[in-house]
C-alpha cells in the first residue's frame, strides 16, 4: 500500500539523462585499467539539487554540485554505474531510500559530482 503516489511530482520534474553502466574491469598486458562499458542508456527522472552549498553528513559531505535523482523505476546494482546529466558526469553513490519504494512508488540515488565533460576522462565508452 503506497502512502503517497510520487508518479505526478516525478514526472513532472523529469528530464532526460544517460546511464553509464560499467560491465567489467581488467588489466590488459601493459597494466593500463580497460573499462568495458554497455552504451549508454537513455533514462527519464527528476534530478533535483541540493538547497544548501554544503550537507554535512555522518559518513560524508554533499556538495552543491550533488544532485538527487528520483525514479519510478530502480536503476538496479549501482556498483560503478554512472549518470551524464548536462555536461556533468555524476556518481550513482546510494540509494538512501532503500526499502521505502514499495511506500512510495519512487526510487531515490545520490549523484555525487564528478567531473564537466572536457576536462580528462569523462567516463564515455
Amino acid at each position: 500500500m503506497r502512502y503517497y503516489n510520487f508518479d505526478r511530482l516525478i514526472d513532472k520534474y523529469s528530464s532526460d539523462f544517460e546511464l553509464l553502466t560499467e560491465v567489467r574491469s581488467y588489466y590488459d598486458s601493459k597494466g593500463d585499467l580497460i573499462k568495458l562499458r554497455m552504451p549508454p542508456a537513455k533514462k527519464r527522472g527528476a534530478i533535483i539539487g541540493l538547497s544548501e552549498s554544503k550537507v554535512y553528513r555522518s559518513d560524508r559531505v554533499l556538495t552543491a554540485r550533488d544532485k538527487h535523482l528520483y525514479t519510478k523505476a530502480s536503476l538496479g546494482d549501482i556498483t560503478g554505474v554512472k549518470v551524464i546529466y548536462g555536461d556533468d558526469l555524476y556518481s550513482v553513490e546510494e540509494e538512501p531510500s532503500v526499502g521505502n519504494s514499495p511506500f512510495t512508488g519512487a526510487f531515490c540515488y545520490v549523484l555525487k559530482f564528478i567531473s564537466v565533460f572536457g576536462g580528462g576522462d569523462d567516463g564515455r565508452p
